[in-house]
Formats: C-alpha cells, structure tokens, sequence
C-alpha cells in the first residue's frame, strides 16, 4: 500500500510495498519522503561528532580547556604552601648507601651485606624515567617530555599514535551512518552472524515472491507516525560512496600533516633545544682515497693522512671567518674561539671483507657462550675454526694506514664552524692537496 495514491507505480513495487507493510507493521510507504531518512543522519552525526570530541578534548589547547584553569591554580597554591621546604631534607635516608646514592657520593661508605630495600627503591627512581626525582604521571605526561625519556622517535611515535586514533575516530564519525542504514535492511540471508547486518552488503530490503531486481530495491524504515519510508538504495549508496571518499582524503591529509609538517618541525624542535656532538661534526666524502706518505705514522700515533686534513680543514675554517668578517664589517671583531679540529675519524676502505668480520664476530661469540654452556669438543673445534679463519684474514688484510680513506668524520669546537666546514666542503672546486 503506498501513501502516494495518485502516483502510478508498477504492479512488482506495489506487491512489494503490501509486504513491506505486513513486516514493517506500518500503515503505508512513502516514496517521496525523506524526513526520517535525515532525521537518522542528524542523530548519527551529532553521536560520532560528540564522540570524537570526547576524544580530541584532552588534546585541545590548554586556553580551551575549562578544567584545566582549576588545576593550574591549585598546583600554584600546592608549590606556593611548599616553596619553604628543603627538597633535599624530604629525600635524606637513614642508610648508608641510600644516604651515599642520594648525595652522589659512594666513596668511603661501608656496604652490609644485608639487601637495602630502601636504597634499591631510590636506585630506581634515580636510574628511571624521572624528571627532578618525580615519577612522570600517567595522564598528565605531554608528548614532548617522551623526547626526554627516549628521544625524538619515541616522540613522534606516541604523535603518530595520537592522530591516527583521533583520525580514525572522525573517519568512523563520518562513516557510521552507513552502519544504520545497513542494521534495518533485510538484502543478506541470516547466516547467524550479527555482524553481517551492518555491512554495506545487506543494505536495501528483500523481498520474497516477487519479481524486484535486486538494482531496484529499497531501505525501509518506519518512522514515528507509524508510516514507512522507502528510497532507492543507488541514490543512498552515492551519497556513502562520497562520505567514504571524504574520510579516505581525510586520513591522507593527516598523514600529509604528520610527514612533512610535524617530523620537521618535531625534529628541528628538538635539535634547537639538545646540544649533542652531531652540532659540532661535519661528514666529509669526496676526499682523496691516498697521496704519496699518507700512511707514515708520527710518534703521535698519527698518520700523515690525518695531520694533512686536519691541518687544511684548519685553514678552510679560517678562511671562512675571514670572509664573514669581510662581507660583515671591516670593524667586527674575530671570534674568541680559536679555530680547532677537535676530533678526525677516518672511514677505510675495508677491500670487501666486513661480511668476513661479522661471520669472525659471530664465531666469537658463539665461542664465549659454548666456554660455559657446550661440551670441550664443540671448544675445541670453534677455537680451531676462528684461529684458521683468523690466519688468512691476517694474511690478505692491509694495515689500517695502508687502506684507502672512504669518509672522514670530523668534531670542530664551535657549532658556527662546523656549518661553515660543511658549506665550504659541498661546494668546494680546488684541489685539497
């Protein structure tokens, strides 16, 4: 039975729309009418968007959260009521070594053979991820203090976690609709599995007996003035293909976002803020593989090789300061510093054989664990096998003086110098030697 009397329908949809009737037990369907049909978009999207807001509310910018004003001003009363307090008084201990482990000092202190449950716990939490002797907290830890316990990828790992759940979690917000439209529909046999119903197979409504095309068929759902509503499962099916669509660009985007803007950005952000020794070195490639005497070795222990460079890489450094100095100013005074290569590591040419030295490693090893686990024979002929393998290595093997250079790694004393190196030796055109 249709609602739309004056509208002429096909005898298959009239037929169908009497069974629609009888199982939906509603007065008639509505063709033409897509009120309910909204009203079920409305309410899914109001429930996945207050979801996601749920989620996302903890990594909202602290101005926007309203609880978080309560704590801030409740923490500045707590330091303000402890400001008085010796924190080194509240951590002293009874014990020895906790006394000794809290001052830094183990010299001179007399270590009973007795377990010091206390000085272990103190042992942890100075050996732990702490900051200032505290335990970091559980929900309340930023993202940016995991670089402090485990550097920038740890940081940007938990990142990449975060924004994939709370993209995942609009993705769903966008999507469900499908999931409703699919729950009321008939179109899949019962195979006993509930999970089946909401999948974009059983959208549309089946019916048995009569001739509709599977291509033609309706959702069905009634509504709350116990009338059924019925529109065409292609006309539903386009608008989820281009919901699907919009979440798919929406995860693309948040892994464009994370790639090219937060990895840099994170990275460069954390290098600005932690001195380590990479800001004091330069990679060097392109160097001379030999020059003749390049393998003498002074009483230093130094070959002619590494004196030469460091002694270039002195005056290419000086160089550079000097025509800063000029484009600057006449008048600007030199550095304080004193230009210094601290430190010149010399990559060789190893002819090949660094497998031969892995598989020599792995034998050692292999060697120390049977010296207390294997029997004497399974010592013997590994002892024998490493010894044999050890005499053409020698044999073939160069000294490490004789072998060509490869790369140089260098440490300069100023970080300024280290990036005057680095662009003086990338677009260097003269001969080094």
């Amino acid at each position: 039975m249709t609602c739309n009397p004056d509208r002429n329908e096909s005898a298959v949809l009239l037929a169908a729309m009497e069974r629609w009737v009888e199982e939906y037990d509603c007065s008639c369907v509505d063709l033409f009418t897509d009120t309910h049909f909204v009203t079920v978009w409305v309410l899914v999207l109001a429930c996945g968007l207050s979801f996601c807001y749920i989620i996302t509310y903890p990594f909202l910018p602290k101005c926007l959260q309203w609880h978080r004003r309560c704590r801030r001003r409740k923490k500045a009363e707590e330091e303000e009521a402890t400001a008085d307090k010796d924190p080194e008084a509240a951590g002293q201990s009874q014990t020895p070594i906790a006394q000794g482990l809290h001052n830094g000092d183990m010299n001179d202190i007399d270590i009973p053979p007795e377990p010091d449950k206390e000085a272990a716990l103190l042992h942890l939490r100075k050996t732990s991820a702490t900051k200032d002797g505290k335990w970091y907290p559980l929900w309340s830890t930023r993202l940016s203090d995991m670089a402090e316990i485990g550097g920038t990828g740890m940081e940007l790992y938990f990142r990449l976690l975060r924004n994939l759940g709370i993209t995942f979690a609009y993705m769903s917000a966008v999507t469900c609709a499908s999931m409703a439209f699919n729950a009321v529909s008939t179109f899949a046999p019962d195979n006993g599995n509930a999970l089946t119903k909401t999948t974009i197979g059983n959208i549309g409504a089946t019916v048995q007996g009569t001739d509709l095309e599977p291509e033609a068929r309706y959702i069905v759902m009634r509504d709350f003035r116990n009338r059924c509503q019925a529109t065409e499962v292609t006309t539903m099916t386009t608008i989820l293909g281009w919901l699907d669509f919009s979440s798919i660009i929406m995860f693309l985007f948040s892994v464009m976002i994370f790639r090219f803007y937060l990895v840099p950005h994170v990275t460069k952000q954390n290098d600005d803020e932690n001195t380590t020794s990479s800001d004091f070195g330069v990679e060097l490639s392109g160097l001379p593989r030999r020059f003749e005497g390049s393998d003498e070795v002074d009483a230093d222990d130094m070959t002619a090789y590494e004196r030469q460079l460091r002694e270039y890489l002195r005056r290419r450094i000086q160089v550079q300061r000097d025509l800063e100095r000029q484009r600057a100013s006449a008048d600007t005074p030199e550095e304080p510093c004193p230009v210094g290569v601290e430190e010149v590591v010399l990559v060789r040419d190893n002819d090949g054989r660094l497998l031969t030295k892995r598989a020599l490693a792995a034998k050692q090893r292999e060697l120390l664990i049977v010296e207390y686990t294997g029997p004497p024979k399974r010592k013997e002929k590994l002892q024998k096998s490493m010894n044999k393998a050890l005499e053409k290595l020698e044999k073939k093997e160069k000294p490490e003086e004789k072998r060509d250079v490869v790369h140089a790694y260098v440490i300069v004393s100023t970080m300024a110098d280290a990036d005057r190196l680095g662009r003086d030796h990338r677009f260097f055109g003269y001969a080094m030697f």
